[in-house]
């Protein structure tokens, strides 16, 4: 029987629950098997096919995916083809309202913005969804054997991983090559932003090498180590 007593508590549970489908809804989640895998190599791009639950393999590359407690690691083994890139795709609805923030390859030069779905924008490391209410985070562990980065559309998240050598294909012989770990954070209802960016950042680098105090002063390359002139 619903009573003026219960009905709070009804109002309360319906709403957790729109709350959360809205969180899932929103959320993609990549610590999966992903949709399609292809590599470029020295001579040319090919995809990958799936042949198992772990494996994709093609033109003699394989790509390992590894489900982890840390994540999904990305393996890779070619002994006998210089392998340049290699890009994974999982189908993903990504809403088109929210705002996207992405990281930088070095080190920010004022170019670090919320923008909104931009198929063209190139996204090192990770990068963060947010609509002000929820935040989701996406991308690799520090520590990967390759520079990482993401393109987000409306219909698929892409990792493309550089693992060449210099400008040229990365040639492994015998050995396996450990890509990177790739990582999400679901948003919860109440987090803001920044602590959504703090916590995912503490789950991409578990083991931060801090100093035993603050750092300040300056290091300018030009005036310390530099031999510029006119």
């Amino acid at each position: 029987m619903i009573t003026s007593h219960t009905k709070p508590l009804i109002l309360a549970l319906a709403l957790s629950g729109l709350a959360s489908f809205a969180q899932e809804a929103s959320f993609c989640n990549l610590v999966r098997s992903p949709d399609v895998v292809s590599v470029v190599t020295e001579i040319g791009k090919a995809e990958l096919i799936q042949t198992d639950a772990k494996h994709w393999s093609g033109g003699g590359i394989t790509l390992t995916t590894r489900m982890r407690r840390s994540g999904l690691e990305l393996v890779l083994q070619a002994p006998d083809v210089a392998v340049k890139h290699v890009l994974v795709c999982w189908k993903a609805q990504l809403p088109p309202s929210w705002k996207y923030l992405g990281d930088a390859w070095e080190r920010a030069y004022g170019d670090l913005e919320w923008k909104p779905l931009d198929p063209k924008r190139v996204m090192p490391w990770y990068f963060l969804a947010s609509d002000g209410q929820l935040t989701h985070g996406y991308g690799v562990s520090t520590g990967a054997s390759a520079l990482c980065h993401w393109i987000a559309e409306g219909d698929s998240i892409t990792l493309h991983a550089d693992v060449r050598c210099g400008g040229a294909g990365v040639q492994l012989g015998r050995r396996t090559l450990g890509v990177c770990t790739v990582l999400c954070h679901l948003g919860c209802a109440g987090e803001t932003p920044f602590a959504a960016a703090q916590a995912f950042c503490r789950q991409m680098c578990p083991q931060p090498r801090l100093p035993k105090q603050p750092v300040y002063g300056f290091n300018d390359w030009d005036c310390a180590y530099g031999r510029d002139t006119a």
